[in-house]
């Protein structure tokens, strides 16, 4: 069933969708990235500005610079956005859609119900993690023809804004598209399927977080902590800004704690439930 259903989705147009407008997005980042270089080199030979810093300025607009005002800017909101909305119409309502048409009924006459949610789980993770590499790949290409690359910049930042930073998306994307799956299966309107990945991880925790998070200091920085934007700039602000206290790193990704709990949580309920009383 895993192989099945992984190449189903991956020889799909779905895929070619995600690809094309999530690099849509990126492009349209790095096309901002090198016109603020521009303007800078136009500064070039002024008597007002810093020569030395100027230089030392434009030098470092390199292709993992523009990955920095990538995930550091509004472009990531566009990101992510476009992400949760193709899992909610392509992937994270599959469950429930099959379990709303009969055809759960069928495939748990020669499987258990834990084994078929385990397996679709298995099978979407897998095909989104492939889906994410060409991506990324395709993305980094982009950025080194559109700012060069600098070969200068530290090892640290090479391996922040490359491995860790893409690796933190993936785990957010994953847990976004898996606690979709289990929520939408006690749901039976297929366009409320459809909404949950963007409403609820995108839409909502920005909306409580600018309403409650007004409250007091700290309940800004727990409903910041579920806000996308501040876990996908994450890794841009601890390579920018040292001074970061314990509690800053930690409440960037406190949240991924939090989803993959409750993800295990409800897994265990689905397969209880649904185990007992499918239809």
């Amino acid at each position: 069933m895993i192989k099945f259903e992984y190449k189903r989705c991956l020889f799909s147009w779905k895929t070619l969708i995600a690809v094309i407008f999530t690099l849509l997005v990126a492009v349209l980042s790095f096309a901002s990235s090198l016109e603020e270089k521009v303007m800078f080199e136009g500064y070039i030979g002024s008597p007002s500005h810093n020569q030395e810093t100027l230089l030392t300025l434009i030098n470092n607009y390199d292709m993992f610079e523009f990955l920095n005002n990538f995930w550091g800017g509004d472009f990531a909101f566009l990101f992510i956005a476009i992400i949760t909305v193709w899992l909610g119409v392509f992937l994270s309502c599959d469950l429930s859609a099959q379990k709303q048409s009969g055809q759960g009924c069928s495939f748990l006459t020669r499987t258990t119900c834990k084994e078929y949610t385990k397996k679709h789980i298995a099978a979407q993770t897998l095909y989104i993690i492939t889906v994410f590499a060409v991506l990324m790949l395709m993305i980094d290409i982009a950025a080194a023809i559109s700012g060069g690359i600098n070969t200068s910049t530290s090892f640290k930042k090479v391996c922040l804004i490359l491995i860790v930073q893409p690796a933190v998306v993936l785990i957010y994307i994953l847990l976004i598209n898996c606690l979709s799956l289990l929520i939408n299966m006690h749901i039976t309107n297929r366009y409320v399927t459809m909404i949950v990945p963007f409403v609820g991880f995108v839409i909502f925790p920005y909306v409580v977080c600018s309403t409650v998070g007004n409250l007091s200091d700290l309940l800004a920085r727990i409903t910041e902590a579920f806000v996308s934007t501040h876990i996908l700039s994450g890794i841009y602000s601890l390579d920018l800004y040292s001074e970061l206290s314990a509690f800053d790193i930690f409440s960037r990704y406190i949240a991924l704690l939090i989803f993959a709990v409750a993800f295990f949580a409800l897994y265990k309920v689905n397969v209880k439930k649904f185990s007992k009383d499918y239809i």
